[in-house]
């Protein structure tokens, strides 16, 4: 057998193998397997090897891309997000409208195409624009956090500075996670 024929078989055979493992991961974004921090940060790290893998077509990487975008929308969009988030607070949860409005603000940014991870994109647009202190201090002010309580000047900054002392380690929690893991 010469040996063209025979190393155009072992590159059908890798690529083969590749396209099947990029299906695979694929289905897995687009099946919602994927819906936690740790199985998303997971199907990261093998997209990524992927990517840098030399028999992966530039099909195949485009694929993989707009497929883990859509998981981490989705993560976001089914609340995953604000689950983990919640998980994380020990007293109040991080509100949901916080977290609509990072995200608004994210898909009115122009860089945010060039990142599949929309949470970690909401959660540093948090801390940039200095949501969770603003944040904190309307949460501080309705009368459903005091129950019913009288309150007095000073209480409001205090429940404002624990509200933004909370929300802000939670979001650290996982900022810090994804860098671990990505690192």
């Amino acid at each position: 057998m010469p040996i063209e024929t025979m190393t155009s078989k072992r590159e059908t055979s890798q690529s083969g193998r590749s396209q099947s493992h990029t299906r695979k991961l694929i289905d897995g974004f687009e099946s919602s397997r994927a819906n936690t921090l740790s199985k998303l940060m997971s199907f990261e790290r093998m997209a990524e090897d992927m990517n840098s893998s030399e028999d992966v077509d530039l099909e195949d990487v485009e694929a993989l891309r707009t497929s883990l975008s859509g998981a981490w929308s989705y993560y976001v969009a089914s609340q995953q997000l604000a689950i983990e988030l919640g998980n994380r607070t020990p007293h109040f949860n991080l509100p949901l409208d916080l977290i609509k409005e990072s995200y608004s603000r994210v898909v009115q940014h122009s860089l945010s195409d060039q990142s599949r991870n929309v949470g970690c994109l909401i959660l540093n647009k948090m801390k940039e624009d200095g949501l969770i202190a603003a944040f904190a201090d309307t949460y501080a002010r309705r009368p459903e956090m005091w129950e019913g309580e009288q309150i007095g000047l000073d209480t409001v900054p205090c429940l404002a500075s624990h509200l933004e002392t909370e929300w802000n380690a939670a979001v650290e929690s996982i900022l810090e996670y994804w860098n671990r893991q990505t690192a």
